[in-house]
């Protein structure tokens, strides 16, 4: 039966032998494990949601826009940090790496299929990488080190966007969004929002411990 799983999720534990995983994986979950080495995923060429956050909380009341909300502590932030092997992922869509060590995301550039990111509570300061995902529809930013969403400017299916808690101060580029329609920008350095008011798809703009000065 092995070898017919589609969908594996394992929560809160150590792993040491990932060596084998059933070619049919389709959904694969890894939250709050020791797991550091992703050369294993090569065994599975259906894979199209990875979740490799290493702490995680359900969206609550206020947070019902997004999938999840991730909080993360010292003590939860897992070992990850390479996700080059990500690159033989050609049919991922859902990817999850938030509360990990990961900083570098170039990687993500060759994975053409990715439809929403999580990556909040990591050290990712360039997100360039994102520029060339044609479908991505959701990023979640939260509480990187992002100082700018210029590259997000290309994707124009993005209909969500969490940069909450970031240096990011300029969302200009996001005029060029099209289908956007929700944003949040609490707690970052932004003033001016007017720019995304020509957006026909924007329905809501989280803003708190934000100066607007129009």
């Amino acid at each position: 039966f092995y070898e017919n799983l589609t969908t594996i999720e394992i929560e809160f534990m150590e792993l040491y032998d990932m060596a084998s995983l059933p070619a049919r994986l389709q959904h694969l979950k890894f939250i709050g494990t020791n797991v550091n080495d992703l050369s294993f995923l090569s065994t599975c060429p259906l894979l199209h949601h990875l979740d490799l956050g290493g702490s995680f909380a359900e969206a609550g009341e206020d947070d019902d826009d997004f999938e999840i909300y991730s909080l993360c502590n010292d003590e939860t932030i897992s070992p990850l940090s390479d996700i080059s092997p990500l690159v033989i992922l050609q049919s991922l869509k859902y990817l999850n790496i938030s509360c990990t060590s990961v900083a570098n995301i170039q990687p993500l550039a060759q994975c053409p299929a990715l439809e929403e990111i999580v990556m909040c509570f990591t050290q990712v300061s360039d997100v360039s990488a994102l520029a060339s995902l044609s479908k991505l529809r959701i990023v979640n930013l939260e509480e990187t080190q992002v100082t700018s969403v210029d590259a997000l400017k290309s994707c124009k299916l993005l209909q969500k966007l969490r940069i909450s808690s970031t240096p990011v101060s300029n969302i200009d580029p996001l005029r060029f969004c099209e289908r956007l329609e929700i944003l949040d920008i609490r707690f970052t350095m932004v003033t001016r929002v007017f720019p995304l008011h020509s957006l026909p798809f924007l329905q809501k703009i989280y803003v708190n411990s934000v100066y607007v000065d129009e």
